[in-house]
């Protein structure tokens, strides 16, 4: 009876291996199809995009505030000055995939900028509620980049010009795309 009791867990146990090695196999099969399909997909989408990205990034853009610059919670007498460029740029790919939502319609946003006391652009955070946690890294960049990279800024001060200080302003920018 003990050799029966121990061919049978023999048999349960081979039994239980094979059913393992099944399922291995089943996942290993269903990994290789997936595979497959990415790449299948990857090599469609490296076929459109060479005409895509050229018809979809065209065009220019200007960009512009809109309303006056809020001071932060560093408040001076007089708060840092911003002289916007209105030389156009390019939209790129970048703005169409993340930041254009609607063609040809105008994107409005909430910044703060953080300039220095000799009137350097130091910091740039998207704070609108409108834009997820996910996107603000490509407006910030973009906008770093493409707008505020060729705009001037003074910096704040007191009551002496000489004495300029570090400030934050809080603006809400505009980017218009041109017909």
């Amino acid at each position: 009876q003990q050799q029966r009791e121990l061919a049978e867990q023999q048999q349960r146990e081979l039994a239980e291996q094979q059913q393992r090695e099944l399922a291995e196999q089943r996942q290993r099969q269903l990994a290789e199809q997936q595979q497959r399909e990415n790449a299948g997909n990857t090599s469609t989408n490296n076929q459109q995009s060479p005409t895509q990205p050229s018809n979809a990034a065209g065009g220019s853009l200007i960009a512009s505030l809109v309303g006056q610059p809020q001071q932060d919670i560093d408040a001076h007498t007089h708060s840092a000055k911003i002289k916007p460029s209105n030389q156009p740029f390019s939209k790129g790919l970048e703005y169409v995939k993340y930041i254009e939502k609607d063609s040809g319609q105008p994107v409005e946003f909430t910044v703060t900028l953080t300039i220095s006391e000799k009137g350097r652009l130091e910091y740039v955070a998207v704070v609108d509620k409108n834009i997820s946690e996910k996107e603000k890294s490509y407006y910030e960049d973009f906008v770093t980049n493409e707008v505020l990279n060729n705009w001037e800024f003074e910096p704040a001060y007191d009551n002496d010009p000489n004495d300029p200080k570090a400030s934050t302003l809080i603006v809400r920018i505009r980017l218009q795309p041109l017909p």
